[in-house]
Protein backbone atom coordinates (compact mmCIF):
# COMPACT_ATOMS: atom_id res chain seq x y z
CA UNK A 1 0.00 0.00 0.00
CA UNK A 2 0.97 3.20 -0.83
CA UNK A 3 0.01 6.59 1.21
CA UNK A 4 -1.14 8.49 -1.82
CA UNK A 5 -4.02 5.38 -1.93
CA UNK A 6 -5.43 5.82 1.11
CA UNK A 7 -5.15 9.82 2.08
CA UNK A 8 -5.14 13.09 1.04
CA UNK A 9 -1.31 14.76 0.49
CA UNK A 10 -1.43 18.63 0.16
CA UNK A 11 0.83 21.22 0.19
CA UNK A 12 0.00 24.24 2.51
CA UNK A 13 -0.12 28.13 1.42
CA UNK A 14 2.76 30.47 1.53
CA UNK A 15 2.46 32.92 4.56
CA UNK A 16 4.74 35.30 4.86
CA UNK A 17 6.68 36.14 8.06
CA UNK A 18 4.50 39.55 7.84
CA UNK A 19 1.21 38.47 8.05
CA UNK A 20 2.24 36.38 11.29
CA UNK A 21 0.88 37.59 14.71
CA UNK A 22 3.05 36.88 18.27
CA UNK A 23 -0.46 35.59 19.75
CA UNK A 24 -2.27 34.55 17.20
CA UNK A 25 -4.21 31.16 17.83
CA UNK A 26 -2.82 28.79 15.46
CA UNK A 27 0.69 27.66 15.19
CA UNK A 28 2.32 28.23 11.62
CA UNK A 29 4.00 24.59 10.39
CA UNK A 30 6.49 25.12 7.77
CA UNK A 31 10.00 23.27 7.03
CA UNK A 32 10.87 22.78 10.76
CA UNK A 33 9.99 20.97 13.25
CA UNK A 34 8.51 23.30 15.28
CA UNK A 35 6.26 26.08 14.62
CA UNK A 36 7.83 28.70 12.66
CA UNK A 37 5.19 31.47 14.22
CA UNK A 38 1.44 31.82 15.04
CA UNK A 39 -1.46 33.23 12.93
CA UNK A 40 -4.87 33.87 13.79
CA UNK A 41 -6.54 31.84 10.86
CA UNK A 42 -6.12 27.97 10.18
CA UNK A 43 -6.03 25.40 6.93
CA UNK A 44 -5.87 22.48 8.80
CA UNK A 45 -8.00 20.55 11.00
CA UNK A 46 -7.23 18.66 14.31
CA UNK A 47 -5.29 15.16 14.15
CA UNK A 48 -3.75 15.44 10.77
CA UNK A 49 0.01 14.93 10.37
CA UNK A 50 2.41 17.78 9.05
CA UNK A 51 5.41 16.71 7.61
CA UNK A 52 8.16 18.91 7.07
CA UNK A 53 8.67 19.57 3.03
CA UNK A 54 11.10 21.83 2.34
CA UNK A 55 14.86 22.75 4.56
CA UNK A 56 16.74 20.56 6.09
CA UNK A 57 14.23 18.78 8.19
CA UNK A 58 12.31 17.68 5.18
CA UNK A 59 10.70 14.41 5.61
CA UNK A 60 10.39 14.88 9.62
CA UNK A 61 6.85 13.31 10.68
CA UNK A 62 4.73 15.14 13.13
CA UNK A 63 0.69 15.18 13.79
CA UNK A 64 -0.52 18.00 14.98
CA UNK A 65 -3.86 17.56 18.19
CA UNK A 66 -5.19 21.06 17.30
CA UNK A 67 -5.78 23.08 13.83
CA UNK A 68 -2.51 24.70 12.52
CA UNK A 69 -1.96 26.46 9.32
CA UNK A 70 -0.02 24.79 7.40
CA UNK A 71 2.61 27.09 5.07
CA UNK A 72 4.40 26.43 1.83
CA UNK A 73 6.84 24.01 2.92
CA UNK A 74 4.52 21.58 4.91
CA UNK A 75 3.00 18.45 3.43
CA UNK A 76 -0.80 17.69 5.06
CA UNK A 77 -1.77 13.89 5.25
CA UNK A 78 -4.96 12.91 6.74
CA UNK A 79 -6.79 9.67 5.69
CA UNK A 80 -9.24 9.74 2.69
CA UNK A 81 -11.08 5.98 4.28
CA UNK A 82 -12.73 5.15 7.41
CA UNK A 83 -10.47 2.10 7.32
CA UNK A 84 -7.00 3.84 8.14
CA UNK A 85 -6.64 6.20 10.45
CA UNK A 86 -4.68 9.19 10.16
CA UNK A 87 -3.36 7.94 13.53
CA UNK A 88 -1.98 5.01 11.92
CA UNK A 89 -0.26 6.58 9.32
CA UNK A 90 1.17 8.88 11.58
CA UNK A 91 2.79 5.97 13.32
CA UNK A 92 3.77 4.12 10.31
CA UNK A 93 5.31 7.32 8.69
CA UNK A 94 7.30 8.07 11.56
CA UNK A 95 8.87 4.56 11.67
CA UNK A 96 9.53 5.70 8.01
CA UNK A 97 11.17 9.41 8.94
CA UNK A 98 14.76 8.24 8.33
CA UNK A 99 13.76 7.21 4.61
CA UNK A 100 11.88 10.02 4.12
CA UNK A 101 14.37 12.54 5.42
CA UNK A 102 17.27 10.46 3.09
CA UNK A 103 15.02 11.13 -0.17
CA UNK A 104 15.26 14.86 0.09
CA UNK A 105 16.50 16.43 -3.11
CA UNK A 106 18.53 19.65 -3.72
CA UNK A 107 20.91 20.71 -1.45
CA UNK A 108 24.41 22.32 -1.65
CA UNK A 109 23.39 26.17 -2.49
CA UNK A 110 19.30 24.60 -3.37
CA UNK A 111 17.06 24.40 -0.34
CA UNK A 112 16.52 21.04 0.32
CA UNK A 113 12.92 19.69 -0.05
CA UNK A 114 11.24 16.28 -0.44
CA UNK A 115 8.86 15.59 -3.62
CA UNK A 116 5.43 15.11 -2.68
CA UNK A 117 5.54 11.97 -5.62
CA UNK A 118 8.21 10.14 -2.87
CA UNK A 119 5.58 10.85 -0.17
CA UNK A 120 2.80 9.68 -2.12
CA UNK A 121 4.22 6.11 -3.69
CA UNK A 122 6.23 5.26 -0.29
CA UNK A 123 5.47 1.60 0.35
CA UNK A 124 3.47 1.15 4.13
CA UNK A 125 1.87 -0.99 5.76
CA UNK A 126 -1.79 -1.26 5.96
CA UNK A 127 -3.94 -1.70 9.66
CA UNK A 128 -6.27 -4.56 9.33
CA UNK A 129 -10.06 -2.62 8.27
CA UNK A 130 -12.05 -4.19 10.52
CA UNK A 131 -13.96 -1.73 12.98
CA UNK A 132 -13.34 -4.44 16.41
CA UNK A 133 -9.28 -3.75 15.25
CA UNK A 134 -9.73 -0.54 14.89
CA UNK A 135 -10.88 0.37 18.24
CA UNK A 136 -8.12 -1.84 19.57
CA UNK A 137 -5.64 0.21 17.14
CA UNK A 138 -7.11 3.34 18.45
CA UNK A 139 -6.43 2.25 22.15
CA UNK A 140 -3.01 0.94 20.96
CA UNK A 141 -1.96 4.75 19.96
CA UNK A 142 -3.56 6.22 22.79
CA UNK A 143 -1.29 4.05 25.49
CA UNK A 144 1.97 4.78 23.57
CA UNK A 145 1.07 9.02 23.42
Amino acid sequence: MKPGDVADIRIGTQLNKTSMVMTGEYPVMNGGVKPSGRHNQFNAEPDSIAMSQGGASAGHVDIMPIRFWAGAHCCVVTSKTPDVLTKHLFHVLKKRQGILMSSQTGGGHAIPGLRKAVLENLEISHPPPSRNRRGLLENWIAGRN
